[in-house]
């Protein structure tokens, strides 16, 4: 009997203890599905809604947004390249950027400064170049793709070397001619300098003639800048220096598509051929490969994110442009926020200042 009793008060309590866990497990899967799994359904029916909300947004508002900018840009692009593509015709936009009317500069400049002008910047620029180059201690310098000489009157003040310049563009040796007249009449001999026209990649120049060949921004454009090299490197005296600020492709970091189409634009405006698209790396073997020692220094951080801000905040419509200032004013819009935002200030570009030594 006792045996009995016991065996059933075991099953009770084995029974009790089965209630038991199975009471307790019942409320832990309550409390999950009150605390956590109800929760948890609600906030991912809140997630689904913004998504579906950004979505609409996305097809609503941003996509034919997106869609008229590109438009507006392609336009700008269009009408640019076609009425702006020459020296003469640049100038006038980069003259109608408020304080820059009388500036003949036509570069990006270097912004290293809060408050700059874009004359300042280009100043700037040509001091880097100068300072880096040690043009001051130069004898014979000759600037290739001088453009209108601004940079060369601008060393004049700072160096007795004699300055050469030579340009493709025969409006922009035409000026810089008769502002070098205009500075001897008025006595200042150091700004007398000759400028002519010439091939930057066939220079009309003797063997080891100069200690400094100077491109300010120009190499980029020539048909083979290889040649550039080569013939900078005939004319240069040993030890001699090649000194540019150029452009080149940006092989360092990834860009975007938006980088991309910008890039591809600029190239096709600004007459960039296919055999100078090449980045840091190959450029430099191409220096070292013809006998330079070359020291190269990315400057892009200070050139075209402060530029394109300061342009686009301060250029205004010029005289005779072709189209209505609203209309103007559109492009430019439309021109800062993909520029300035979709492409991060920058257009695929890597800006470097490159001081080669004949070695």
């Amino acid at each position: 009997m006792i045996h009995l009793y016991i065996l059933n008060n075991s099953n009770t309590m084995e029974e009790a203890n089965v209630r038991a866990a199975t009471t307790i497990g019942n409320l832990i899967e309550l409390g999950c599905t009150k605390f956590v799994h109800e929760p948890m359904d609600k906030i991912m029916q809140i997630l689904k809604m913004l998504i579906q909300i950004v979505l609409c947004i996305v097809i609503i508002v941003v996509i034919p947004c997106m869609t008229i900018i590109f438009v507006i840009c392609y336009f700008a692009f269009i009408f640019m390249n076609e009425k702006f593509n020459t020296y003469k015709s640049l100038i006038r936009i980069l003259k109608s950027v408020a304080g820059n009317e009388k500036s003949n500069f036509m570069n990006y400049g270097y912004w290293d400064k809060p408050c700059m002008t874009l004359e300042d910047a280009n100043k700037r620029l040509c001091k880097m170049v100068f300072t880096k180059g040690d043009l001051k201690n130069a004898n014979n310098i000759l600037d290739v793709g001088c453009g209108y000489g601004e940079q060369d009157f601008y060393w004049a003040d700072k160096t007795n070397a004699r300055i050469e310049g030579i340009d493709i563009d025969e409006t922009s040796i035409r000026s810089a001619q008769i502002t070098s007249k205009q500075y001897a009449d008025r006595g200042d001999k150091r700004k007398n300098m000759k400028f002519e026209t010439g091939n930057a990649c066939m220079l009309d120049r003797k063997n080891a003639t100069y200690d400094r060949v100077v491109s300010l921004e120009s190499a980029f454009h020539y048909p083979c800048r290889e040649n550039f090299f080569k013939e900078a490197h005939r004319v240069l005296k040993k030890g001699g220096k090649l000194v540019m600020a150029d452009i080149l492709y940006n092989d360092r970091t990834s860009v975007n598509i938006f980088n991309t189409i910008n890039r591809n634009a600029f190239s096709e405006m600004f007459n960039i051929p296919t055999v100078n698209k090449i980045g840091v790396n190959e450029y430099t073997t191409q220096l070292e490969n013809i006998g330079f020692s070359v020291n190269v220094t990315d400057i892009s951080s200070k050139t075209f994110k402060p530029y394109y801000k300061y342009f686009f905040e301060h250029v205004t419509c010029p005289d005779n442009f072709g189209l209505p200032s609203p209309i103007f004013n559109i492009l430019r819009f439309a021109s800062q926020i993909y520029i300035n935002n979709l492409c991060g200030g920058t257009n695929g570009f890597t800006y470097v200042l490159t001081v080669c030594k004949k070695i």
